[in-house]
C-alpha cells in the first residue's frame, strides 16, 4: 500500500489539496499583514517594524513618565518627610507637656466645688448685690 504521504502532487487527494490551498492562503495573507506600510520614501516598510517602532516610542514615553513620576515623589517624599518630623516633634512637646496639662485639669476639678458654691451664694445674695440694669449702668468718667 502507498503513504499517500509521500505524493509530491497531492491535487488527486482533495482533503489534502484542500489543506495545502489553506496553508498557502493562510502564509499570503500572513506575508501581506507584515508587509504592508509604505514610508514617506516609497520604500516598503512592515507593519511588524512599524509595530515595533511603536512600541520603542511607547517605552521612552513611559520612560520619561516615570521618570517624571520619581522625580516628583522625590520632592513629596521629602515634603513628607518634613511633615512627619514636625509631627514627631509635636508629639514630643505634648508628652513632655501632659504631666502639667494632668495638674491643670486636677487643680480645676479640685476647685470646681469652690466654684459651684461660690455661683450659688452669689445667686442666693440678697437683691442689691444682683446684677441689674440700674445697677449695671455705666456712668461716664472724665
Amino acid at each position: 500500500m502507498d503513504n499517500e504521504l509521500n505524493h509530491a502532487d497531492v491535487s488527486g487527494h482533495p482533503t489534502y489539496a484542500s489543506a495545502v490551498s489553506q496553508l498557502k492562503d493562510g502564509l499570503n495573507k500572513l506575508n501581506n499583514a507584515v508587509n504592508v506600510g509604505v514610508a514617506a520614501d516609497g520604500s516598503t516598510t512592515t507593519s511588524l517594524t512599524a509595530g515595533v517602532t511603536q512600541l520603542r516610542d511607547g517605552l521612552v514615553k513611559l520612560n520619561n513618565a516615570v521618570n517624571v513620576g520619581v522625580d516628583e515623589q522625590g520632592h513629596q517624599t521629602t515634603s513628607l518627610a518634613s511633615a512627619v518630623t514636625q509631627l514627631y516633634d509635636g508629639t514630643q512637646q505634648l508628652h513632655a507637656n501632659s504631666a502639667k496639662l494632668r495638674d491643670g485639669a486636677g487643680q480645676l476639678n479640685a476647685a470646681a466645688p469652690t466654684l459651684a458654691s461660690g455661683v450659688k451664694q452669689l445667686y442666693d445674695a440678697p437683691s442689691s448685690l444682683k446684677l441689674t440694669p440700674a445697677n449695671c449702668a455705666m456712668v461716664p468718667t472724665n
